[in-house]
């Protein structure tokens, strides 16, 4: 955060100059921010649930979109999880198998899914775990500045 204040306060630097740097800082900020969100992800607070959800962008997708749909008590068919994440349908129908027989997923109706109260719950304790990383991050405040730097001269 320093090299940006040093950044922005330089009357030399020239604006490609400065909006390099910045963009430096927000992706070094961005790169150290997901290492920590992968920690959360497989390390000691990695859950069964979290491990096999982040195995693949499929399942990843997926619990997000059963979680949504938990949420909003509207379940997905097999077809519009396909369509939604990009997947034959074969892939998703393998994928809703697994999530139902570890419990993570239940039955809307004959033919619709959505993520059960346990996956709800195990996402409240991920938003606090989150919520701290992001506090001990800076990619908020250096993508606020990036940001709005950028809308400054209209790029």
């Amino acid at each position: 955060m320093d090299d940006v204040k040093k950044v922005i306060h330089s009357k030399s630097a020239s604006f490609e100059t400065t909006r390099h740097r910045l963009a430096t800082e927000y992706i070094r900020a961005l790169a150290d921010y997901e290492v920590k969100i992968s920690a959360l992800h497989y390390g000691l607070t990695a859950t069964k649930l979290s491990r096999w959800s982040t195995s693949s962008h499929h399942r990843w997708n997926f619990m997000n979109i059963m979680t949504v749909a938990r949420i909003d008590n509207q379940g997905y068919t097999i077809s519009a999880l396909s369509t939604e994440m990009q997947a034959s349908r074969t892939a998703v129908h393998r994928i809703v198998q697994d999530a139902l027989a570890e419990g993570w997923v239940e039955k809307t109706g004959p033919t619709k899914y959505q993520a059960t109260d346990y996956v709800l719950e195990r996402y409240h304790d991920y938003l606090r775990h989150y919520l701290s990383v992001l506090g001990e991050s800076d990619v908020v405040k250096i993508g606020g500045l990036y940001s709005n730097f950028l809308d400054i001269f209209g790029l």
